[in-house]
């Protein structure tokens, strides 16, 4: 089977969720229902991608059903009555599970966020609730990613070999087209957070740094948590690509993939894990004044930001 490489460039499940099979389109009156649905904006997260942004893998997975039923090309497929039944009826089952799923998530990532602008307790580490949500949002996201990747693997044998060729060649030229732009990041984290680090470096002068704090940031965050989080990202990303590939082209199950789906959580848990704990160490250098007005600088970076 061809290549179906980081298909969500193609088709946002916004559209997967919200539109009907061979229904002309209002995104604008979708995508308004899916941010009413979405509810709470997090500061962390101005533009979220609901429910797309609350899955394991958001970037290097495609969203088959859209693929298929809504993408432009997708007329090309030349679908039987029966294959739209039968992919309509999967998108009808699937669809509030998903919700459900994506809503519950992010409904942990709040609590989280919270509990990195709070000033209370002890903010040295990583405390235990801390802890706790976030071994709970890494379980819910890979069950709902799972449910991803059976997805992709049922609307692929209601397919043809051709049809799966012609959705692998127009999914493969948009591909390449948003590769000539450059993503920062092929990898998502568990957890959208701001990264205090870079913050601080370039706004020392607004944050009013004194020299013991900028020693302090130097020696004990800059040195330690970039290298330690991008190293992680930068195991987590063949893993991706494996996982991809192996649903895509060589037909694996959930349960095929199974030690790799653990250690890909294992990792984003250690990366999100790294993240709170540069957190809470920069609380205990700046003030409260300077904690605040980081976080606050970092919101506006990604409000002036859409990813």
């Amino acid at each position: 089977m061809n290549k179906i490489i980081t298909a969500t460039l193609a088709l946002g499940l916004t559209t997967l969720l919200m539109a009907d099979a061979n229904i002309p389109m209002d995104k604008k009156a979708m995508n308004a229902k899916m941010t009413e649905m979405a509810g709470e904006v997090s500061k962390f997260n101005p533009h979220e991608h609901f429910p797309k942004d609350y899955f394991l893998i958001p970037k290097n997975l495609p969203f088959a059903l859209g693929l298929v039923l809504h993408h432009p090309q997708s007329s090309t497929l030349g679908l039987s009555k029966e294959q739209i039944e039968k992919l309509v009826n999967i998108k009808k089952e699937r669809k509030s599970s998903i919700l459900k799923g994506a809503k519950e998530i992010k409904a942990l990532e709040l609590s989280l966020g919270k509990l990195l602008e709070s000033d209370e307790g002890n903010r040295t580490k990583i405390t235990k609730e801390m802890s706790e949500l976030v071994d709970e949002i890494a379980g819910k996201k890979a069950e709902l990613t799972k449910a991803h990747l059976q997805c992709v693997i049922d609307v692929q044998n209601l397919l043809t070999k051709e049809q799966r060729k012609k959705v692998g060649e127009y999914v493969g030229k948009r591909t390449q087209r948003g590769k000539k732009g450059g993503e920062q990041h092929k990898v998502a984290e568990l957890v959208e957070l701001p990264h205090p680090v870079k913050i601080v470096l370039m706004n020392k002068e607004t944050l009013n740094l004194t020299k013991e704090q900028s020693d302090k940031i130097d020696a004990e965050m800059l040195a330690v948590f970039p290298p330690k989080i991008h190293g992680a990202m930068d195991k987590a990303e063949p893993i991706e690509e494996k996982i991809t590939n192996a649903v895509l082209n060589e037909q694996k199950t959930k349960e095929d993939l199974k030690a790799d789906i653990e250690a890909l959580i294992d990792i984003k848990r250690e990366i999100t894990n790294d993240h709170i704990d540069a957190l809470n160490r920069l609380y205990t250098i700046l003030t409260k004044e300077q904690y605040q007005k980081m976080l606050d600088i970092g919101a506006e970076q990604k409000k002036r930001h859409k990813h």
